[in-house]
């Protein structure tokens, strides 16, 4: 371990001067020591950055971690890059730190798998009434038994399989919440109520429901990342129901907002990697996708795309221009 005792003397007033933590922006986002060599060391996240990044020029031994007084030892330099919210600095950061794995962070710096989401039709059916079903051999298909599936690992055994998808908070919430709309717009029975599997905080890994086959394209379309057209049609279904009970409004409302909030974060992300990498299936394997973001960031670190500036650089181009005004305007009075 480095030498930590440097008493009162944080390394980090000598190198970035106190001008730099003044200018720092009073807003959220993601920042990044790095060493002499341009490597991250550590990546972390704040509601403020200025007072966060604050915090580490006023560290001390004894007040905080060693293996944050080691990484202040080592730090040269910093980046820093603004994000519309907490909630997209946590996720900026949880990407980061998987993907680059910074020597100095020791949460959220292991193997975690993303998450797949895979779809089967197990048989069809034609729906004679609500008591009794018959099995299409000449009909039309218009009732389908689709098993569902969450998986760390590509889903195979003839399920169209869709992800990687890299949030797992949003994933799991996604995909929960999608089962639970699907189950409520086409619920079979006359009394209306949603399974407890479905409601368990965590998410149904299987699981079967009986939907009409008009639902299949629109949610091969909605998980594949091409459009939110399912959603507009659940909710019209639902708006159909005269026996849904009230007191379901406000939860499925919310479930709406986070199978929105994960289409953007699963599938259209995804889709758009998947564009990009020029992949054939539009999906992204686990290891690619943690290349592409480790990419992105060494670039954005060598072009200065992060709002941060070196404050070595930033220290000489302040001293030079004071200094040489002073000794031109002495030679000249010499002259005079």
């Amino acid at each position: 371990m480095a030498d930590i005792s440097f008493g009162f003397d944080n390394p980090l007033k000598v190198r970035f001067g106190d001008e730099f933590f003044k200018e720092l922006p009073q807003k959220s986002g993601v920042y990044t020591f790095l060493d002499r060599k341009g490597r991250p060391l550590y990546i972390g996240k704040a509601d403020n950055l200025k007072r966060r990044l604050l915090s580490y020029q006023a560290a001390k031994p004894g007040q905080a971690a060693d293996h944050i007084l080691e990484m202040i030892e080592h730090a040269h330099d910093l980046r820093y890059e603004i994000l519309p919210s907490s909630e997209a600095s946590l996720r900026r950061e949880e990407e980061l730190i998987r993907s680059v794995r910074p020597r100095y962070n020791i949460a959220l710096n292991y193997d975690v798998s993303y998450l797949y989401v895979g779809f089967r039709v197990q048989e069809f059916a034609r729906v004679v009434s609500r008591d009794r079903k018959l099995n299409l051999a000449d009909g039309a298909k218009e009732s389908a038994k689709i098993e569902f599936r969450l998986s760390h690992m590509d889903i195979h055994e003839g399920f169209t399989s869709f992800g990687c998808f890299r949030h797992r908070g949003k994933a799991k919430g996604g995909y929960s919440a999608l089962l639970r709309l699907l189950f409520a717009a086409h619920c079979p029975r006359e009394r209306f109520l949603i399974p407890a599997k479905l409601c368990r905080s965590s998410p149904a890994y299987n699981y079967v429901l009986e939907l009409p086959v008009e639902v299949l394209e629109p949610l091969e379309d909605f998980l594949s990342g091409k459009n939110k057209d399912l959603l507009r049609y659940l909710l019209e279904t639902l708006l159909l129901k005269p026996d849904l009970p009230k007191q379901l409004y406000i939860p499925l409302q919310r479930d709406f907002e986070t199978a929105k909030e994960f289409f953007q974060y699963g599938p259209q992300d995804t889709r758009k990697l998947a564009r990009k990498l020029r992949s054939g299936d539009g999906k992204v394997a686990q290891e690619i996708l943690d290349d592409a973001i480790t990419n992105e960031f060494r670039v954005s670190i060598s072009q200065a795309a992060f709002t941060g500036v070196r404050t070595t650089q930033k220290t000489q181009l302040k001293t030079r221009p004071k200094s040489r005004p002073k000794t031109q305007q002495t030679k000249v009075r010499a002259k005079a």
